[in-house]
């Protein structure tokens, strides 16, 4: 016989499953990309699949750019040893293209948690192992007023799935973006980067959090880098060990 607390173990399931084929009957389950309907949430249609460009080796290990020849070896490309980056590493999943602009902005610009759910899927799976070997998980910032006009940091929800699902520690609220700067979609690596000065701190309650930990930065989208760098120049002032990071998306070429 089974005791009262399996029975309502089991009908809890049962019920939920029927609420989810409602829900999917009346709001069915659509492409994260074109909208179209699909068979499994959080999935893509067979015409959006193929327009996604997975970044798989060969790639360079500092900041995740595609190379053209493969070798066993950890290979850097030219940009990261003329520059030599402030981050330690980085991994990306995607090459920026208008689909992966079409699901970020459809993450954020239309308030659809569901949809960071899956973005976080996208991002943690390949990279499982990568993650694991940091001691805590933290997002880039919005200034407070972004935040206000949004709801919600996207960065910072896909943050809380990654460390539920892997168990390392996270904090929302290590860097905090102090100066509001316009967007800086139409300005190049160096007019970015004079932007962003001064633009992030990390508060005094936060400082010992940092000392002698490996942080794992995340973003969804790296372009110049402009804001990794101000956010990692802040984070190596308190006694960091390493920061790498993990981004959604990023273009083909380095942007200088």
């Amino acid at each position: 016989m089974w005791s009262n607390k399996t029975q309502m173990n089991v009908l809890i399931n049962q019920l939920s499953a029927f609420f989810k084929k409602c829900l999917d009957f009346f709001y069915p389950p659509t492409c994260l990309v074109c909208l179209q309907k699909v068979e499994r949430e959080g999935s893509l249609c067979l015409s959006c699949w193929p327009v996604l460009k997975e970044i798989t080796h060969p790639f360079c290990t500092r900041c995740s750019v595609p190379l053209e020849i493969y070798t066993e070896a950890e290979e850097t490309c030219g940009n990261c040893l003329a520059s030599s980056p402030l981050w330690g590493r980085v991994r990306a999943v995607y090459i920026y293209n208008a689909a992966v602009r079409k699901m970020v902005l459809r993450f954020k610009a239309h308030r659809n948690l569901a949809t960071g759910l899956h973005l976080a899927r996208l991002m943690h799976a390949p990279h499982i192992d990568f993650i694991k070997e940091h001691d805590l998980i933290i997002p880039v910032p919005l200034h407070w007023r972004r935040l206000v006009f949004r709801g919600f940091n996207q960065v910072a929800v896909m943050v809380k799935y990654i460390g539920k699902w892997t168990k390392i520690p996270i904090d929302l609220n290590v860097i905090k973006r102090k100066k509001h700067t316009s967007i800086l979609a139409p300005f190049g690596a160096k007019e970015r980067a004079k932007i962003l000065e001064n633009s992030f701190i990390v508060p005094a309650n936060k400082k010992a959090v940092l000392k002698g930990k490996s942080v794992l930065l995340v973003d969804d989208v790296m372009s110049s880098g402009s804001t990794i760098k101000a956010c990692i120049k802040v984070l190596k002032q308190y006694g960091v060990k390493e920061v790498d990071v993990l981004v959604l998306s990023r273009p083909h070429l380095n942007k200088n």
